[in-house]
């Protein structure tokens, strides 16, 4: 898709954009189950576990609600994975 010129200029972009891509689409998946899940540990008697917890939550915040959380956890977990899987890789290489 880069072509092989562009695919060697832009090489650590690339490298750097596949896992934060995947960070982006995994933190969506679950960032309403995270929120469930600190409500139901943290607020005695909220619900017994996601089925009872996730319309329990919407109810008191709304759908929102779920992803409150998603801009704090995207500013720790992509930079994270991007270092991660380049010092990985260049330890491979």
């Amino acid at each position: 898709m880069a072509g092989p010129e562009n695919a060697m200029k832009y090489k650590i972009l690339i490298y750097l954009a596949g896992p934060a891509s995947a960070e982006v689409i995994a933190d969506i998946a679950l960032c309403p189950c995270e929120a469930v899940k600190v409500c139901v540990q943290t607020q005695p008697g909220f619900a017994r576990g996601l089925s009872d917890g996730l319309p329990k939550f919407i109810k008191a915040k709304g759908a929102a609600g779920l992803y409150k959380g998603l801009v704090p956890l995207w500013g720790c977990l992509i930079p994270y994975k991007c270092f991660l899987s380049s010092f990985c890789y260049s330890l491979l290489i």
